[in-house]
């Protein structure tokens, strides 16, 4: 969801913005920190981490001709992509202006993760789907 809309907001700015752009998200991105709470703001300082479900992984599931000892071996079910960088200077206004207008202990320096899916790719466990999570 979140890479869709970035990757359609962007390029429909670039086609109407002359020159430079910064373009800060805001959102309910999946910030990994050890020292965020609830209701903190994760400013992804660390940069940005994309993880994608693979199909192929759970066809061997349901596929009968597919199902292979080795095909688990060999698959996973999620791709972890690498961390685009963050651009370390606007990751630093961003905090600092944060942080004059709320709580700065709610101001928090992490890593941001997001997936192309909403719940199979979150980690999230329910037993009415198998996302192997």
């Amino acid at each position: 969801m979140g890479p869709s809309m970035m990757d359609f907001f962007v390029r429909e700015s670039r086609a109407v913005v002359d020159g430079p752009m910064a373009i800060i998200r805001f959102g309910t991105c999946g910030g990994i920190t050890t020292s965020s709470s609830e209701g903190s703001i994760v400013v992804a300082s660390d940069g940005s981490g994309f993880i994608v479900r693979n199909p192929s992984y759970f066809a061997y599931n349901y596929d009968d001709n597919s199902k292979s000892d080795d095909a688990t071996k060999v698959l996973a079910p999620y791709l972890f992509h690498k961390v685009a960088p963050a651009d370390k200077n606007l990751s630093n206004v961003v905090e600092i202006e944060l942080r004059k207008l709320i709580d700065h202990h709610r101001v928090v320096k992490g890593l941001n993760v997001t997936a192309e899916s909403f719940y199979s790719s979150q980690g999230r466990i329910d037993d009415a789907f198998d996302d192997c999570n």
